[in-house]
């Protein structure tokens, strides 16, 4: 399992979609509102 903070700027979305793509479960806390914005990642 992986936590990301700040994952609603691009390189702890980048980041977090490697890590998912890698097998690890995500979770992803955006500091400024931006996760809204982030298409789903499904994995």
């Amino acid at each position: 399992m992986a936590l990301i903070t700040d994952g609603g700027s691009t390189m702890g979305a980048l980041a977090a979609q490697r890590l998912a793509e890698g097998g690890f479960e995500v979770g992803i806390l955006p500091s400024s509102g931006k996760g809204e914005e982030l298409p789903p990642v499904h994995l």
